[in-house]
């Protein structure tokens, strides 16, 4: 904890480290599949399993490194360390799982699993620490969502030049299977570079972070686990499931919907520039709101707009110079919640530690990462099972009218339900602003009783 103001050089060498991790998200989640089909030369159905399997996996190993980061303390500090070891390991292991090893298809499947589970523990336990860094460098509201809102600007930043250089990164060599591993290469070692920064940046703050007034609040017990998940959590990652489901089956779906609606997929491009650019300026704006209202209302509020807005987009779909206006507030809007989700993990964290002496700080973040893997299941599950309703043919080139008219309701109307939806779990979610404050408060005091003491 630091009693000074954070200044900007923080804030954007803390998110340094979106910016490095967001380029191995964006790796596998374009890639990933077609290197199993394309490279690996797995069958579909095979590699479909294995594709649909390693999402249960991601989520029940980030709530195992949770527990782990929470439990074990270095000399050196209890976060910036793991920031460092969970960068290597995935590093490198994403090379060896974007690797083609002429070993025969079964020793091929088993190595692939091996290497892409270790790289997966190894990106889990750099990313709950790098998460619970946020409550450890900002020590109020304000800060904790300018951290937030930074590490987002730069993983949009990296998402855009992900988007002008990783196809031409892997169309470089004359093997295709080299292209993949180059890439992975590469972004792995953009991710350990961006993480040894951040952890230089946290390691004064890290070293003081422990508030609670329990001594082994380190040691995070099977009971304090089901303390954890049976607080406040509990309506905010119900509301989080369907939110992310929601865009989530807007992601998946939208591409059908300029395919077959409108007929004319090259929109598309215009759609991710237009999207990034004002969710990118929506972060910006985010940090005025927090200075002046509460973020449980702000969260409230934007999600509300974001859900008609979304059912504006779908009556104006047509209307491409309206639509395109209407998904531009949309992707500002909806950006709001976006960067508060990780602050309030951060405050109920907080919660947990200051009021009720529970030590599950990184625990708590990697509930959060689950969550974003099971609204990931049940996004895709609602547009594969959607599509099969309406009648959607993959054979045909052109659909029939009413199929292709099925489709834009199910990306935008079924998107903006589940938005809606995510907004009522949040009213029995009771960490205001009010009670924020105090507990803030108390941490500060906590704080000062250990310099002193």
């Amino acid at each position: 904890m630091n009693n000074n103001k954070l200044t900007n050089k923080t804030i954007y060498s803390y998110g340094l480290g979106e910016f490095g991790f967001n380029f191995f998200n964006l790796l596998v989640a374009y890639y990933l599949l077609i290197f199993l089909t394309n490279i690996q030369k797995f069958p579909v159905t095979q590699a479909a399993a294995i594709y649909s399997t390693v999402q249960w996996f991601e989520a029940i190993a980030a709530l195992c490194c949770g527990i782990l980061v929470d439990r074990v303390n270095f000399k050196t500090g209890k976060y910036w360390p793991w920031l460092i070891i969970g960068s290597s390991i995935c590093s490198v292991s994403t090379v060896l799982f974007f690797s083609k090893f002429d070993v025969g298809k079964d020793l091929s499947v088993v190595l692939f699993l091996v290497f892409y589970l270790l790289a997966y523990f190894g990106y889990d336990f750099m990313w709950v620490a790098y998460r619970s860094l946020l409550g450890v460098i900002g020590k109020d509201s304000v800060e904790t969502v300018s951290l937030s809102v930074g590490a987002s600007q730069l993983g949009t930043i990296a998402g855009i030049i992900f988007s002008y250089l990783g196809v031409k990164l892997l169309g470089d060599f004359s093997d295709s299977a080299t292209g993949y591993t180059a890439s992975a290469a590469v972004y792995g070692f953009i991710m350990l570079i961006s993480m040894l920064i951040v952890a230089r940046v946290a390691k004064p703050y890290d070293k003081v972070e422990n508030f609670s007034v329990n001594k082994n609040n380190s040691k995070l017990s099977f009971k304090e686990i089901l303390k954890t998940i049976n607080g406040p959590i509990i309506p905010f990652i119900v509301s989080q499931i369907f939110r992310y489901a929601s865009s989530t089956l807007l992601f998946t779906l939208i591409v059908y919907h300029f395919k077959y609606f409108i007929g004319n997929e090259t929109i598309m491009s215009s759609y991710i520039l237009i999207y990034t650019v004002f969710q990118f300026i929506g972060f910006f704006a985010v940090k005025f709101f927090v200075k002046r209202f509460d973020k449980l209302a702000i969260y409230n509020v934007s999600t509300l707009i974001a859900s008609a807005l979304t059912v504006l987009i779908f009556l104006f779909s047509e209307r491409i110079l309206v639509f395109m206006l209407l998904l531009s507030v949309y992707s500002f809007v909806y950006s709001f919640g976006a960067a508060l989700y990780m602050p309030f993990i951060t405050d109920i964290a907080d919660y947990n530690e200051i009021d009720r002496n529970i030590s599950g700080r990184a625990f708590s973040y990697s509930i959060g990462s689950s969550c974003m893997h099971f609204a990931s299941v049940l996004g895709a599950s609602i547009a594969s099972f959607g599509l099969s309703a309406i009648g959607y043919n993959q054979s045909l080139p052109v659909q029939p009218q009413d199929v292709a008219y099925g489709i834009s309701a199910l990306t935008f109307l079924g998107s903006a339900a589940l938005t809606a939806i995510s907004v009522i779990p949040m009213y029995f979610y009771k960490l205001n602003g009010k009670i924020m404050k105090d507990i803030y408060k108390k941490k500060e005091g906590l704080y000062y009783t250990k310099q002193l003491g």
